[in-house]
């Protein structure tokens, strides 16, 4: 045994080797904060990589350098989970989303809130723009409208016709309203709210570089009245919010919103989403089929409802564990990912698209060829980048049994005069 896997033995060690690279940032915020509070219950030491939470938030924990300790996959609602567990994991490399019913997190809700306070240089600027939105009693009502990377099941785009009704039915009721509008696709939704004349982050001057997401999340921690979507992104803001006096999130079963207390409650609402989720794969492929065959007759707007097809077929991969990537891939998805891949990179001239697609090189080039969440990157760079571009070498044994003849076949192309 070398010395490293020694010390490791003879410590208590908690890692997450994925923090940063398993989903965004609202996943990163249960992540990090199911680590520090499971470390903290059971005297464990915690380790990390650089995460954009040191940047934001100004922590400082130890990396996990040479140690090799096992990987234990945490699966929501199998009976493995880790809040399940007779006896404390120690000395492992913990995985996955921890986003369990917040009553587990409820004795550590101050330790939570602590965790994910910006630092001054970053939460100055941000606090004086909410203040002065407030300035003359005005009530913030802050809406969370997710749409760029949304998939069927439980994680659907919820209908903006649903905030507005709700809105309208309670406008007259607080003084001086404000609406607060945030959204990863805010010329895509902007319209739906006019009436109520909303107000974005971007309008109150402000800004965070190195995660431009930060200032809609820390906007939503301070409302007066919060309205999220079904997402891990405005739930743990939700959570973080010490001032709202109503909290609110779609329902496909109440067709609106409801109310609900983000410490007693599930992050995300599974209301019957199977027979949605299958549905949904089907029309993501047609959609996709249909705007690729107006593309061959060249018609204008098919260039776009690519693109849109292209991006969300990414963002789908990108949102799935292995377990979860494994059984999709046996849907119409991977249809969908074959007609897209045939087509070769795509000659964009859109600067977001071009941006997005480099995010993926670098993310896939950190995973490594058979690294955790590997797969995921791969696929979708697949969607952007042929065969020779990619930044990593080719090995098939390293990739699952149910994508290798997809991937030799992307590998042809290099014959085909593609690269």
């Amino acid at each position: 045994m070398h010395t490293n896997q020694i010390s490791s033995v003879t410590k208590r060690l908690l890692t997450m080797s994925t923090l940063g690279r398993n989903g965004r940032f609202g996943n990163q915020i249960f992540q990090y904060a199911f680590l520090r509070i499971y470390a903290q219950r059971h005297a464990l030491e915690v380790r990390v990589p650089q995460w954009i939470g040191e940047y934001l938030f100004g922590h400082r924990d130890a990396r996990p350098g040479d140690d090799r300790l096992p990987l234990f996959h945490d699966q929501v609602e199998q009976a493995t989970i880790l809040n399940q567990l007779s006896t404390p994991l120690v000395n492992a490399d913990v995985c996955g989303y921890f986003q369990y019913h917040t009553d587990w997190y409820l004795p550590s809700r101050e330790l939570f809130r602590d965790l994910f306070r910006p630092v001054p240089e970053i939460e100055a600027p941000l606090k004086a723009a909410i203040e002065k939105l407030r300035t003359g009693g005005r009530t913030v009502i802050g809406i969370h409208v997710r749409r760029g990377d949304f998939a069927g099941g439980m994680h659907y785009s919820a209908p903006a016709e649903w905030y507005v009704k709700w809105l309208n039915a309670n406008w007259a009721k607080w003084e001086s309203p404000v609406l607060l509008l945030a959204s990863d696709e805010l010329a895509k939704v902007a319209g739906d709210f006019a009436q109520f004349k909303p107000v974005t982050s971007a309008e109150l001057g402000v800004s965070v570089p190195a995660a431009a997401y930060y200032p809609d999340y820390y906007m939503l921690t301070q409302c007066d009245v919060l309205a999220i979507s079904n997402s891990s992104f405005s739930f743990s803001a939700a959570m973080l919010n010490d001032r709202a006096s109503m909290f609110l999130r779609p329902s496909r079963a109440a067709e609106g919103l409801i109310e609900f207390d983000p410490w007693n409650s599930q992050p995300s609402l599974n209301e019957g989403a199977r027979d949605e989720q299958a549905a949904f794969y089907d029309r993501t492929y047609m959609d996709i089929a249909a705007a690729v065959g107006q593309l061959r007759e060249k018609k204008a707007e098919a260039v776009e409802a690519v693109r849109d097809g292209r991006r969300l077929l990414a963002n789908l991969w990108l949102g799935m564990n292995d377990d979860t990537l494994r059984i999709v891939y046996n849907t119409r998805l991977a249809d969908a990912q074959r007609l897209l891949v045939s087509m070769g990179r795509p000659d964009s001239d859109n600067a977001d698209e071009r941006q997005f697609a480099e995010d993926i090189g670098e993310q896939l080039q950190k995973a490594g060829p058979g690294g955790v969440w590997s797969t995921q990157y791969l696929l979708a760079a697949m969607l952007y980048y042929n065969a020779g571009e990619l930044p990593i070498e080719h090995d098939i044994l390293m990739l699952p049994q149910w994508l290798q003849a997809d991937y030799i076949s992307y590998l042809r192309q290099v014959a085909h005069g593609r690269d």
